[in-house]
């Protein structure tokens, strides 16, 4: 990431902006945290963690440890949002696919 041009960090921004605000329309999600990985590889990889509004107990750093902890969402509901995130990302270009 520390190797983008101006013109990609910029795009980059943008796509953050946009994917925090699809992930926000599912609508039970109180805050998107965004997390960074790569471990000095010549890739990195992005994490958007929806954290579910009021469980408090999630917030800060260690919701990606919940995520081994907490109950998988079951897969109906699991579609459902995937659906409405793709919806809102389409709705700035593109298709939505599930």
């Amino acid at each position: 990431m520390d190797e983008l041009d101006p013109s990609r960090a910029a795009e980059l921004g943008q796509m953050i902006v946009r994917l925090d605000h699809a992930i926000q329309a599912v609508g039970t999600i109180g805050r998107v945290h965004v997390n960074r990985w790569g471990d000095g590889g010549s890739h990195f990889h992005m994490w958007f963690y929806g954290r579910p509004r009021g469980d408090t107990q999630m917030l800060g750093f260690c919701l990606p440890m919940w995520a081994d902890i907490v109950a998988p969402t079951p897969e109906e509901e699991w579609n459902r949002n995937l659906a409405i995130v793709a919806a809102e990302l389409a709705n700035g270009g593109g298709a939505a696919m599930v």
